[in-house]
């Protein structure tokens, strides 16, 4: 029947309108063969299948026979046995096509978050409203009505309030458990960053990055590239009248202990009066563009990726690990290495010495110097 569908959606020839009715009907069966797949899963796993082909586990059967990541596999086992453990009505909704694979899981993971005191009436009324408000809700929605999911139990609203304060509580420890950042050096001059951040962190950055690439504040990168030839600055400046800087002086950033606080900074400008503000050319005499020239042409993907380059450069690390967060790596030969060796152990010799032994040393053969009278 599918092949017949498929070659009618292929042939020019054959006028087919779709209609928002087909598309409906199909996600209703693909939901429902989801749910069948989910329900064979969960009989595999009463059964040990995995056993018999040399799995260590379900998830990883799953994974082998599906060609899916172990992480996908382990999280589509575990909603297959808590549909098959009980939650009924969740379970006929999905296999009826009336709920979506991602608002079942939502629905478990709400059941499984309730009071271990409810009793089996209160979580079959519960389940029965996330069921409810499954069927015409999407997924964003759905997540967030669950948190009241308890006022079906006819709970008090402080009873409520306490447990829908619970959840947030363990969301927010756990995405804080999750962070990670990772990078890797592409070896062309760039890295590549990424990040798992909680959602409050990042939809914090999110708004810096898009307050720092607003137009209202090009004035200010303008300013700060017409001083330096090169656009850059010292770690921790926060008076070059670059973007960065204006950001971390309005918030008090810098007067925090983490970024030098009560420390003096000085115009950079000032600092190296002879490059002059309004230099535009390089050590060279030749003339050099700052480095955000083509703002104008670049997208805002590219443009809070320069924002956040140039907030990391502002930050000061004084406090963390000196003035420069660099290392300086030098290469030298075997044989250079083993005579700085040696003079660095000479050298110590002769500052570990008395002080008498190292004057006489130093006047062997020569005159002492005559004693003030």
């Amino acid at each position: 029947m599918l092949d017949l569908v498929f070659a009618r959606l292929a042939d020019p020839e054959v006028g087919v309108v779709v209609s928002s009715a087909d598309v409906a009907e199909v996600d209703r069966v693909a939901r429902r063969v989801e749910a069948l797949r989910l329900a064979l899963v969960a009989r595999a796993d009463a059964q040990q299948v995995h056993r018999r082909s040399g799995h260590s586990s379900t998830s990883a059967w799953v994974a082998s026979v599906t060609r899916s990541g172990g992480a996908a596999a382990q999280r589509e086992v575990g909603l297959a046995t808590a549909l098959a453990g009980g939650l009924d009505r969740t379970r006929e909704a999905f296999e009826a096509g009336e709920v979506s694979g991602s608002n079942a899981r939502i629905v478990v993971k709400t059941m499984d978050k309730l009071p271990k005191t409810l009793t089996s009436v209160d979580r079959e009324k519960v389940e029965a409203a996330l069921v409810r408000d499954a069927r015409r809700l999407e997924p964003g929605r759905l997540d967030r009505a669950a948190k009241m999911a308890l006022a079906a139990a006819e709970k008090t609203a402080a009873e409520v309030a306490d447990h829908v304060e619970q959840q947030l509580l363990d969301e927010e420890r756990r995405a804080y458990r999750l962070a990670t950042v990772t990078m890797h050096d592409l070896g062309d001059g760039t890295t590549k960053l990424a990040a798992t951040l909680p959602t409050p962190a990042a939809k914090m950055l999110g708004k810096v990055l898009q307050s720092m690439t607003a137009p209202r504040r090009d004035h200010l990168r303008k300013a700060a590239e017409a001083a330096l030839a090169d656009g850059q600055t010292p770690a921790g400046c926060l008076d070059d009248g670059s973007v960065a800087a204006d950001l971390l002086s309005a918030t008090g950033t810098h007067e925090h202990p983490a970024f030098g606080a009560g420390a003096q900074t000085t115009s950079f400008a000032s600092a190296h009066p002879s490059l002059g503000v309004g230099r535009t050319s390089g050590a060279s005499g030749h003339r050099v563009e700052g480095r955000n020239a083509d703002w104008a042409d670049i997208d805002w993907a590219h443009r809070r990726g320069r924002a956040l380059t140039e907030l990391i450069e502002h930050l000061d690390t004084e406090k963390l690990t000196g003035k420069v967060a660099s290392t300086v790596i030098i290469t030298m030969t075997a044989e250079q290495a083993m005579g700085a060796a040696k003079a660095a152990q000479l050298q110590q010799t002769i500052l570990t010495r008395p002080a008498h032994c190292r004057h006489g040393s130093e006047f062997r053969g020569q005159r002492p110097p005559t004693p003030a009278s």
